[in-house]
């Protein structure tokens, strides 16, 4: 994708944004938000709450929970495309009484050399629905 190619896709994008039923972040090379969806929102801000920071890195709030993905964002060194494909990860929720774990997925898109596109969800309630022992009526 040309740069003139990424910024007219940029520009495509930022009307559906807020209307998106998952997280979308639109960051620069460093995790730094540029933009961000509300249901984004709902899913960051409690993890940086729980470690004390703003939350306008991405890559800063993930830090603690997924230690190894600003290495793998950095050893992808093509000009654009799909860095990870909705990729399962486990977030261990600092501080929580009971240890909980949440199920996340990640996609992450390098849009451009500046320009990272991350679209996230956590799928913890629907796996937890999903695998719960099934009741039979008699």
């Amino acid at each position: 994708m040309t740069p003139e190619q990424a910024t007219h896709f940029k520009a495509q994008l930022i009307p559906l944004f807020a209307q998106l039923p998952i997280g979308v972040a639109d960051t620069d090379i460093e995790g730094n938000i540029v933009q961000v969806n509300p249901h984004a929102l709902q899913l960051i801000m409690p993890m940086a709450i729980q470690q004390g920071i703003s939350g306008m890195n991405l890559l800063d709030v993930l830090d603690a929970y997924w230690p190894e993905l600003r290495a793998l964002i950095s050893t992808r060194n093509q000009f654009s495309g799909r860095l990870l494909d909705q990729q399962p990860v486990q977030l261990p929720m600092i501080g929580h009484p009971d240890g909980e774990t949440r199920q996340f997925v990640f996609t992450i898109e390098k849009i451009d050399e500046g320009h990272l596109l991350f679209f996230f969800n956590d799928l913890t309630t629907y796996l937890r629905k999903l695998n719960a022992p099934r009741t039979t009526q008699p």
